[in-house]
């Protein structure tokens, strides 16, 4: 193999390894959970009835989902429901695009930032086994974080390709910077300050680009977030849940417990074997240089900085850190082409440089035991976890139960796979399983009366039908973690 064609080599062996995790098993790896079906009630209430909403059986309900993950990843599936058949896997398979998208993209930012192939392979490699980023399992599931980083990614790739005197090419990188803002609400949260940042950066230290280059994709993203949010308060009634949605955030953001910003802290600091820190003291220094090259370096970094501040203050779910440790997989990838750069053993003559070179090794090889448990362990997720459980659930109810039987669950996942007409916890309950599970204090039977009710791992988590809610109620059928409740005469 000659040098020329390792880039080639790799890159297809790279590839290869992408789509095998993405898709191998899509529809049970794994397995369709809860917040898959708080997404998909929406493009399968578009798809089937014309209304871009939540249901229950009472009727729509304004906000929730809709809030939760944007149209981008909405409107897809909805257009495939419409003319496939409401699907799962189906549904996934708009996840995975997207997942190829950002990785791309991620190719792309790293050869922009850095120049070199090497780097580029090495942050998509931590970014698939990245034990923070779980982007696998991301980017097998309908949620709104692979998506969003797609657009943030591919603005930036066209940002970096973009001269301050092309005006549409800037509007086309504030459009998939407004799109990622609406994608996944976190992401307005970082972004589009971000974009005013890395202007003020621009004039105090840059004093390169011009404000050409940071207005015109400022105000093209303000557009699209701010005519979302128009449609959403307006348009699509989430202006009545305005008190939910701020005690809502108010859980979520800007959460300043000394407690959780320490726990914060040290999630950061575990991933990629203890590097996420240094390689973010690293990035500082790649960012000052007053060079094109530097001011690349300086965007990636603020947007990263920016990202990594709302982690570190928000309430501290994993999937919250997604972006910034997207984002770091550059930085951390840079900072280990560059120690192995230094590695040459005709050189190490003084007994210092020898000790340097031993060290770096050592750095090196943990790096690469590191990733290679992490691939085993994606690997095997992928290839053993996940059940067709719900699959099997919905099959039965679709023979057994009448059409026009009403069903109390929470598990909806189930819900999107049969009509049959569900009634589900109103989105003050969730809000209190989100803040303290002893908190929830429901009884269904105050809002239906159910012929059915199912059961499983979100009833299970939440204790959300506990036996006193239940009487009357026998079990008829199980299937894994899900059990089927039948109202007794």
């Amino acid at each position: 193999m000659t040098t020329s064609h390792a880039p080639r080599l790799v890159q297809f062996a790279v590839a290869a390894a992408v789509i095998f995790l993405l898709v191998f098993r899509l529809g049970e790896s794994p397995p369709p959970w809860f917040d898959e079906g708080w997404h998909l009630h929406v493009p399968k209430n578009l798809a089937v009835h014309g209304i871009y909403a939540d249901y229950s059986s009472e009727g729509i309900r304004p906000g929730g989902p809709t809030i939760s993950v944007g149209p981008t990843v909405m409107l897809p599936i909805a257009v495939l429901f419409k003319f496939f058949g409401v699907s799962i896997p189906l549904a996934r398979v708009v996840i995975v695009i997207y997942a190829l998208l950002a990785l791309w993209a991620l190719y792309r930012v790293s050869m922009q930032v850095s120049g070199y192939w090497q780097v580029s392979i090495g942050a998509i490699v931590l970014c698939l086994m990245g034990a923070g980023t779980r982007f696998i399992y991301s980017g097998r599931n309908v949620i709104g974080e692979v998506p969003g980083i797609s657009f943030l990614l591919l603005g930036l790739v066209l940002w970096f390709q973009t001269a301050p005197t092309n005006g549409w090419r800037l509007v086309g990188v504030g459009l998939l910077m407004g799109l990622a803002s609406v994608t996944k609400n976190q992401y307005a949260v970082f972004v589009l300050p971000g974009l005013l940042v890395v202007w003020i950066a621009d004039m105090a230290w840059y004093r390169r680009l011009g404000w050409r280059m940071f207005v015109i994709p400022g105000i093209a993203a303000g557009v699209i977030f701010f005519s979302w949010l128009l449609v959403l308060f307006y348009g699509l009634g989430v202006a009545e849940q305005i008190g939910s949605l701020q005690s809502t955030a108010g859980n979520a953001f800007l959460v300043l417990n000394p407690d959780r910003l320490s726990r914060n802290l040290i999630y950061l600091a575990v991933n990629f074997g203890l590097l996420f820190w240094p390689a973010a003291i690293y990035g500082f220094f790649l960012a000052r240089p007053r060079t094109d090259a530097g001011q690349r370096w300086g965007i990636l970094y603020i947007f990263f900085v920016l990202s990594t501040l709302f982690y570190i203050t928000s309430v501290g779910w994993p999937r919250y850190a997604f972006s910034t440790l997207v984002l770091a997989t550059i930085f951390v990838a840079q900072m280990l082409y560059k120690l192995g750069s230094q590695i040459d053993f005709q050189k190490a003559g003084s007994a210092g440089k020898r000790l340097r070179t031993i060290l770096i090794m050592i750095l090196l090889g943990i790096e690469a035991g590191v990733v290679g448990i992490s691939i085993y362990s994606v690997a095997t997720e992928v290839i053993t976890s996940g059940n067709g459980d719900v699959y099997q659930t919905a099959a039965y109810m679709d023979e057994h139960i009448p059409a026009d039987a009403i069903i109390e669950t929470w598990e909806l996942e189930l819900t999107v796979l049969t009509d049959h007409a569900y009634h589900t916890p109103p989105y003050t309950f969730m809000i209190a399983a989100n803040e303290n599970l002893q908190a929830i204090n429901y009884d269904f039977n105050d809002y239906v009366e159910a012929d059915y009710l199912v059961t499983g791992y979100r009833a299970s988590y939440a204790n959300v039908y506990p036996p006193e809610v239940m009487t009357g109620f026998a079990a008829i059928a199980t299937f894994g973690q899900y059990t089927i409740w039948q109202r007794q005469p």
